[in-house]
């Protein structure tokens, strides 16, 4: 059995019928890296160049790889998104 990578795993771009929304947490809790990330994913890895052209928005939150998935702000942004999307 192979196993095929989906078009954005290999850098392909998304459908442009597919609008989609890059959002991405920046806050470190660890004094020990100097790299910028969310405390897991490094932000080069998490705003690819390519990603970031096709994207409807590009939003940061002050969250790390965790507390973005609580955040108030986040929720009210993807409830705006989902609200939007429905209009």
């Amino acid at each position: 059995m192979t196993l095929v990578e989906p078009a954005h795993a290999r850098g392909l771009p998304l459908p442009d019928t597919l609008p989609h929304y890059l959002l991405f947490g920046f806050r470190q809790d660890s004094f020990l890296s100097t790299a910028s990330s969310d405390g897991v994913i490094p932000l080069s890895s998490q705003l690819r160049y390519d990603a970031q052209q096709q994207a409807t928005s590009v939003r940061g939150f002050d969250e790390s790889h965790s507390s973005i998935l609580d955040s108030a702000a986040v929720i009210d942004k993807l409830n705006t998104i989902l609200r939007e999307a429905a209009q």
